[in-house]
């Protein structure tokens, strides 16, 4: 299963109000949209659905979260890269938007391999080539 480490948000609370509401309105809106950059800026695993991107933002054992601005809805297979790299191909049964973010759960997510599978076992003392004529 594909795993990351991302940074949780999390709130300092006095006397029942987070910190963050002592801030003007324009000043908090300023932050979380510095937040989504950042978290932009550092996501290096891609969705690609179709001829679309989206970064991810976070992600988990059976699901992950996209920027709700950019997408507002998504199912169905999609592709996982890191950087050019293909990591895994998900099967997205629901998505919701909650705080800003599109949280998608997966069915299941399918490792991507280099070479395709053999159906029979390979002799590791084989000859690589096969020279016909001297």
């Amino acid at each position: 299963m594909i795993c990351g480490t991302f940074a949780s948000s999390s709130s300092q609370t006095t006397g029942g109000l987070k910190m963050s509401e002592f801030l003007p309105k324009e000043v908090r809106d300023g932050l979380e949209e510095a937040r989504k950059r950042d978290l932009r800026r550092r996501a290096r695993l891609r969705v690609v659905a179709g001829d679309d991107v989206y970064p991810i933002l976070r992600i988990w054992d059976d699901g992950f979260a996209l920027d709700a601005e950019e997408v507002s809805q998504l199912r169905g297979l999609v592709d996982v890269y890191d950087g050019a790299r293909h990591v895994s191909q998900c099967l997205i049964i629901a998505s919701d938007v909650a705080e800003g973010q599109l949280i998608c759960t997966m069915k299941r997510a399918t490792q991507a391999v280099d070479a395709a599978p053999v159906d029979f076992e390979r002799d590791e003392a084989a000859p690589v080539g096969l020279i016909t004529q001297l």
